[in-house]
């Protein structure tokens, strides 16, 4: 996806099987969101399975 520079975009993790359908969260996992450039994109990881990705406004490719 293109995030401007001014823009920023909920993540929430979720759990599919093999053709998409949602599924029960497994028992003991974790969703936890890192990024490969923190130059590029600021992110905040809220420990609960949801994050926030905001543009730093510097131009570049990463990923989350």
């Amino acid at each position: 996806m293109d995030l401007q520079a001014d823009k920023k975009v909920p993540l929430n993790g979720r759990f599919t099987d093999e053709v998409e359908n949602p599924v029960e969260i497994p028992e003991g996992a974790t969703v936890v969101y890192t990024v490969d450039d923190p130059t590029i994109i600021n992110l905040t990881d809220n420990g609960d399975g949801t994050a926030v990705a905001a543009a730093t406004g510097t131009l570049g490719i990463a990923h989350v």
